[in-house]
């Protein structure tokens, strides 16, 4: 439970959108995944993960979270754009979200302190 400004404010009311990028996905996608982002899938109003290529969900991993596809360079440079598209998805994803976050994919979330 979060205290926003004297109001509660419910974990459900909060979207994550993680920003990754096609070098590195693969190895850090399921490092977050058995860390924090399984939880945050369950008890998060919304998760979406974007990239400059999709990750698609297979039977063999039980990661399955929503991904997004940007024309965005996968470099430094591209993180501007990738940003945008994240907050665009977080909105698209979670629309009755109340509040939107943006993390890196080198970023651990606590999501059992919030």
């Amino acid at each position: 439970v979060l205290l926003v400004s004297s109001k509660i404010m419910s974990i459900n009311e909060l979207s994550i959108a993680v920003i990754t990028s096609s070098p590195v996905q693969g190895e850090r996608l399921p490092a977050l995944w058995s860390s924090w982002l399984a939880r945050a899938q369950e008890r998060c109003g919304g998760v979406v993960v974007v990239s400059d290529i999709a990750v698609k969900c297979t039977r063999m991993t039980s990661m399955c979270i929503p991904t997004v596809k940007c024309a965005c360079e996968a470099s430094h440079w591209g993180l501007p754009c990738k940003t945008a598209c994240a907050f665009e998805e977080s909105f698209r994803n979670a629309p009755l979200a109340k509040w939107h976050i943006r993390v890196m994919d080198d970023t651990v979330v606590d999501i059992d302190a919030l």
